[in-house]
């Protein structure tokens, strides 16, 4: 809840000369759940504006940032193409963790890399169906009670 009340505070319209505004081209947005968030902004060092002002305000109200559990994450136009780069972003003269180049990050559970392709959640599905299938056959049942386990507990 404090998180949200820092979000909702910095869109004021008199934090705007603070750099917090909201160009069409330029955006800055703000995800956030429970005690994760996630800045997305179009130039880093907007990012690491927001990040200086959100130091701040948790200084202020007594929260702590984790700086081991942060991953910065860039991309940005090179030319013609979109590449991948290494931003340097720092809370509190710390230097967030970066992810490497090719590498994914995951947040909320959902696995993001450079081509925004779901090989990691196929990968994990499968390997977990995998290892599901081989325990359930490894069991001495009949048959028909490994098909009754599998529609059961798989499938759900």
């Amino acid at each position: 809840m404090c998180f949200n009340t820092f979000v909702q505070h910095i869109k004021a319209e008199k934090y705007r000369q603070f750099g917090f505004s909201f160009k069409l081209l330029n955006p800055i947005h703000w995800f956030q759940f429970a005690d994760d968030a996630a800045v997305i902004t179009g130039q880093e060092s907007e990012n690491q504006h927001l990040l200086n002002r959100f130091s701040i305000w948790c200084q202020w109200s007594d929260m702590i940032i984790r700086v081991d559990k942060c991953k910065t994450f860039g991309i940005k136009k090179a030319i013609t193409k979109s590449v991948q780069y290494l931003p340097k972003l720092l809370i509190g003269n710390q230097l967030i963790p970066k992810i490497p180049i090719g590498k994914s990050f995951q947040y909320l559970g959902r696995y993001f890399d450079f081509h925004m392709s779901n090989d990691n959640h196929k990968t994990e599905l499968t390997t977990l169906l995998n290892e599901l299938m081989t325990d359930i056959d490894s069991k001495p049942l009949h048959p028909k009670n490994k098909l009754l386990i599998y529609s059961r507990y798989v499938l759900s």
